[in-house]
């Protein structure tokens, strides 16, 4: 495990060397990890406090501000900003075997704004211990779209728009259950729940874009107290909103 703790993201800045193409902050050895189901990776790393920018106008190559395979990773006050590709990307997919401390497996993201990135904001991948709980997460005018999900998270005070992709992309085999949560966009999805997606469930939530809701999963999603001025759905996926 490690810590980085800096005073503030406007007193601290992390900056990519100008054609380093490299990741700003990564985990050792992510490259023969990454993509895989081993248990281990980093366990509980700290990223607080600092704003990391990927110098995207210097960099050729693919670059990203945040990569991590890894367990119960705490990030919180952070700005990820000009990344040749995605701001964060949080990965791991160990079997869960949530025993004992040394084997927690819950992340956590507290605070954190992406933007101005070359990829999307943040792509979660693998089993929930990559990222369980995003709290007051902002992602815009990133390159592709502001919330990538392929694991299970949940959320709150979520806010995504000025993505040219989309807002909020679920992919297969996922799950997202969210609270106040914005996903929007001005050409392309505002949420995108793919094919073969588990349950959705989405409290207070507003979508807008060229195509502010489409839902091709296959299992029933629950929206209470959301809009939406377009809604395409699969023949497998039930969309109920409460009122």
């Amino acid at each position: 495990t490690w810590a980085l703790d800096g005073a503030a993201p406007d007193k601290t800045t992390i900056e990519a060397c100008a054609g380093a193409n490299r990741d700003v902050i990564t985990a050792a050895n992510f490259a023969t990890l990454t993509g895989g189901t081993n248990f281990y990776g980093t366990f509980r790393a700290v990223i607080s406090g600092v704003t990391i920018d990927g110098d995207k106008a210097n960099q050729t190559a693919a670059s990203y501000g945040i990569r991590i395979y890894g367990r119960a990773a705490r990030i919180r006050n952070v700005v990820v900003q000009n990344c040749y590709s995605d701001g964060v990307w949080l990965e791991w997919d160990g079997t869960e075997s949530d025993t004992g401390a040394s084997t927690d497996v819950e992340g956590q993201l507290f605070e954190v704004e992406s933007i101005y990135n070359g990829g999307s904001g943040m792509t979660v991948k693998g089993a929930p211990g990559g990222l369980e709980s995003l709290v007051n997460f902002v992602a815009h005018d990133d390159g592709a779209w502001g919330l990538v999900d392929e694991s299970n998270i949940i959320a709150s005070h979520v806010n995504t728009y000025g993505n040219p992709s989309g807002g909020c992309d679920v992919k297969s085999s996922s799950s997202f259950q969210g609270a106040d949560v914005e996903c929007t966009t001005s050409t392309g999805y505002g949420m995108l729940v793919e094919s073969g997606a588990g349950m959705q469930v989405i409290s207070s939530g507003y979508w807008g874009g060229g195509i502010p809701l489409e839902l091709d999963g296959g299992a029933d999603s629950t929206s209470e107290g959301a809009e939406a001025t377009h809604v395409c759905r699969g023949p497998e996926l039930k969309l109920t909103v409460l009122t």
